[in-house]
């Protein structure tokens, strides 16, 4: 549908995950920068927070509080700020490497879920690299699960990296 041929370049939105989004929030505090969003915010407005928190739930079952705010997550070892809200039982600079990830993961699909709202949407692509990594395999299929359900539901392509058998199987 995009007439494409040769050398031509697809108009179609991309998000590439890289390596560097391991970082954990904890291990150098002045390399990050957490800042929280007002009521407000257009992000609210587009049920955003519902969104990630329903995500990051059917990922790692009932870590996102009913209650929580959203967030944006800077670190300075990553060039891509990504959403966060806080968890039940984990202050935020004490989330794991693999808490980390699935935010990263599902900010990103929050991105992709406020551009499906556009009149010209057409799809998205997600590249993840390393997608699996510091995840139980539990949550490695739950994740995938996810992945497979968005990919209809918000026309969504995705090309990841893994090292995991439990991905490859």
């Amino acid at each position: 549908t995009f007439g494409v041929g040769g050398a031509v370049r697809v108009p179609i939105p991309t998000i590439y995950l890289s390596i560097s989004r391991l970082y954990p929030l904890g291990e150098r505090k002045e390399t990050v920068t957490i800042k929280e969003l007002k009521k407000t915010n257009k992000l609210y407005q587009n049920e955003a927070d519902a969104k990630f928190r329903k995500w990051y739930n059917s990922v790692i079952p009932s870590s996102i509080k009913s209650d929580a705010s959203l967030s944006i997550v800077e670190k300075k070892t990553s060039s891509r700020s990504s959403l966060h809200m806080d968890m039940e039982r984990t202050p935020t600079l004490s989330q794991s490497v693999g808490q980390d990830n699935i935010g990263n993961i599902i900010s990103a699909l929050v991105d992709v879920y406020l551009l499906s709202k556009q009149e010209d949407y057409a799809g998205a692509l997600l590249c993840i690299d390393e997608v699996e990594v510091s995840l139980h395999p539990n949550t490695q299929i739950r994740l995938l699960t996810l992945l497979d359900t968005l990919s209809d539901e918000l026309n969504i392509q995705f090309v990841v990296s893994t090292h995991s058998l439990t991905m490859l199987k």
